[in-house]
């Protein structure tokens, strides 16, 4: 454990040292922005409104109208870091940007720690094993991930391989239980497409490594036995932990833009196949650079495949070079040929797959080095090894500085020192090619390192929710104004906010429409609108909410949160309901032929026999209660018709008029629609998506049990060793 902690700790320095703004040096603090801030942020700021509720987390009402968030897997809602982080938030009695900061910190020692674990499993000395970690935690495509949700699992890998190493050499329902719990965290930790691109590296080295043990293995059948024991186990565990995120991310998958997921998506990189140069020469371009592992890495990978037997160095390298050809994308003919598989065509960003080649780094290179430095290799390998990839660097380098140059050869000498220098001496020549390597990495990787941001100013986020006439009954639309998803972290709804994957089509359609017409953000519920630069002129419909806030309007008559009219109109399609909600000046209920069902469909029948002069006018609800997942509004209808809540519709909400459950539909391209008959009606919406709240239990009830299994055979196996 004291390894474990201090391998933790220096990861978490050597990062923090990389990235000196992050502690404020030379100027004001800067951390990971981008989607750190800008999304995740938000993410852990509507948790701790949750939690201050009281209220499991299960729908965001403050986004894009209302989404399932417990559906998004970026969300991290069953990811034990981010629990401690929303524990942390509620200590300090709110959450502010240095939390999700904090998480990035957090992932690096994770990942340096894992990575030392296992490279130490491997008999490596402690300078093999804390280059493997410097790899793992400085080259610059890791670094790259510091702003980004793919961190998240990446960070488990050398965990993850560590305990199948375990579980395939001895099988124990122990090393089950811990193989599962590293891969539970993997897919709980929020990227989906990582957790699959990993999925490419356990499998060929899981195959190599049970492939080496039961061929030396006296007793086969029993092996067997005893692993598909351990293997049922880690699937067992993994399907309790797991078994809520992927239900509820499934429930929603088809309604939302993932389903419609094009092949351009897929195959889209900014990767080309030349970038192989930049393993071990630094290219001028970032993109480029996310393939530098330092020239002393790469000086032990071609050491490593001279190694005998050699079949984890080859499995590896296969492994990596199968990463890059995937990251390619287009450019190359690979991954369009695997579009069709699973798993293949159902992620986007395939850069991403750049990610295996540090791992693979990593670990070959340490493998190598560690030899090049072992009595029994030939003195004259480390000299030729370095030579040969000093030779490659210096060639194909188009960067012009020479500090990087010199470090380059610096390394090379230190690597060739491994082989030419007394043995009692290679330990300390090990530890230079540490130094030299993590200055190669601090130094090329700048460009990388550098993509920090200022902690967000709040100001902004503040100044648009106040501006609001009622935080609860009405919302704000933030195009760029405020910017950061001010909704979740000022608990206000807005229109806009993040928009991934899981996106309804149908709100992509009104957020393209709304920022163009006034009428349609007033249908959507909008009293404030935020625009990223102020209009030469005032838009139609909006008043400057002050003087002192460019950019910042109000509204005239928005549509209420909830509202009885008789006005109805059924269109064909989503593009005719935006047309018609552009062009409505009353409140109205717009359905699409295809959300109708048979009472519903009678209903606006009748409303419409009925001419628009004799139609009562629409009449506002009253918000009785609003909690994160339940609203409940009273109405008074003077006629037969439809009550419209200008909230998000999904799947998993349900409705009850006056205590009775009625149905509800979808109206206004993304909103709920109830029909109601004449008079006074207490109407409660509630959020409870099928299977997911007794799957959250299950997982919280797996978490106890593993802990409580964990520290009674703890304690069993205390007693036996002492007696």
């Amino acid at each position: 454990m004291r390894r474990i902690l201090a391998s933790f700790a220096i990861a978490v320095a050597a990062f923090l040292v990389a990235h000196p703004a992050m502690l404020g040096v030379g100027g004001e603090v800067r951390g990971p922005g981008w989607d750190a801030t800008r999304v995740f942020w938000a993410d852990l700021a509507f948790v701790h409104h949750a939690a201050q509720e009281g209220s499991l987390p299960l729908w965001n009402p403050y986004d894009r109208v209302g989404y399932p968030f417990v559906a998004e897997p970026q969300s991290g809602m069953f990811d034990p870091l981010t629990l401690l982080l929303v524990g942390l938030a509620l200590l300090l009695g709110h959450a502010p940007a240095w939390l999700i900061m904090l998480k990035s910190v957090l992932c690096y020692g994770i990942a340096g720690s894992g990575m030392a674990a296992f490279l130490r499993r491997l008999g490596l000395p402690r300078w093999a094993v804390t280059l493997g970690a410097a790899v793992l935690v400085l080259s610059p495509r890791m670094d790259k991930l510091k702003d980004q949700s793919a961190l998240w699992p990446t960070v488990w890998v050398g965990w993850l391989l560590l305990a199948l190493d375990r579980c395939v050499a001895r099988p124990s329902w122990r090393r089950g239980l811990a193989l599962g719990v590293v891969g539970a965290l993997v897919i709980d930790a929020g990227y989906p497409p990582t957790a699959f691109r990993l999925l490419l590296l356990l499998v060929p080295y899981g195959g190599w490594r049970l492939w080496t043990t039961v061929r030396t293995h006296d007793d086969r059948g029993a092996y067997v036995i005893a692993l598909g024991k351990a293997l049922g186990v880690a699937l067992g565990v993994v399907a309790v932990l797991c078994a809520a995120q992927v239900w509820a991310t499934l429930g929603v998958l088809p309604q939302t833009q993932r389903a419609q997921l094009e092949l351009a998506h897929v195959l889209a990189s900014a990767t080309h196949p030349e970038h192989w140069r930049g393993l071990v020469a630094p290219l001028p371009t970032t993109t480029a650079l996310l393939m530098y592992v330092g020239v002393a890495t790469a000086a032990g990978m071609l050491a490593a495949l001279g190694e005998r037997p050699r079949g984890r160095v080859v499995t590896l390298v296969a492994v990596g070079a199968f990463g890059f050809v995937l990251a390619c994308g287009d450019n190359l003919p690979v991954l369009p040929a695997l579009a069709e598989l699973p798993g293949f065509r159902s992620f986007r960003i395939a850069g991403h797959y750049l990610t295996l080649v540090p791992i693979v780094a990593a670990i070959v290179g340490a493998l190598g080095l560690a030899r090049l430095a072992q009595a029994d290799t030939p003195r004259w390998q480390a000299p030729v090894v370095a030579i040969v990839v000093l030779g490659v660097a210096l060639s194909f380098t188009s960067r012009d500085d020479v500090l990087s140059r010199v470090l380059a050869v610096f390394s090379a000498l230190a690597v060739a020192g491994l082989g030419v220098a007394p043995l009692r001496w290679r330990p300390g020549v090990g530890w230079a090619v540490v130094v030299t390597l993590a200055m190669e990495l601090w130094v090329v990787g700048r460009p990388v390192a550098e993509i920090l941001q200022p902690v967000p100013d709040a100001t902004r986020s503040r100044a648009m929710a106040e501006a609001l006439t009622d935080r609860v009954a009405y919302r704000v639309a933030d195009f760029g104004w405020a910017n950061d998803r001010p909704g979740p972290r000022e608990a206000v709804r807005d229109l806009v906010g993040h928009r991934p994957a899981l996106t309804d089509p149908r709100y992509l359609a009104v957020y393209q429409a709304a920022p163009r017409s006034s009428r349609m953000l007033a249908a959507m519920n909008v009293d404030v609108v935020g625009f990223a630069q102020d209009v030469p002129r005032r838009r139609g419909g909006m008043t400057a909410v002050e003087d002192a806030a460019p950019g910042l309007y109000r509204l005239r008559d928005p549509w209420p949160m909830a509202y009885w009219t008789a006005n109805v109109a059924v269109v064909g399609d989503a593009d005719e309901a935006v047309d018609r909600l552009r062009h409505e000046r009353e409140p109205a209920a717009v359905f699409e032929v295809e959300h109708l069902d048979e009472v519903t469909s009678a209903v606006v029948d009748d409303l419409a026999l009925v001419p628009a002069s004799e139609r009562p006018s629409a009449v506002a609800g009253r918000l009785s209660s609003y909690g994160i997942n339940e609203v409940v509004i009273e109405i008074d209808a003077p006629a037969r018709g439809l009550v419209v809540v200008a909230e998000g519709h999904a799947e998993g909400w349900t409705a009850r008029i006056d205590g009775e459950p009625a149905p509800l539909w979808r109206a206004n391209l993304v909103f709920r629609a109830l029909v109601v008959e004449p008079g006074t009606h207490r109407i409660e919406l509630r959020y409870e998506p099928p299977g997911v709240v007794a799957l959250w239990a299950l997982w919280a009830l797996g978490w106890l049990g593993i802990g409580a299994v964990v520290i009674v055979d703890w304690r069993r196996r205390r007693r036996e060793r002492a007696t």
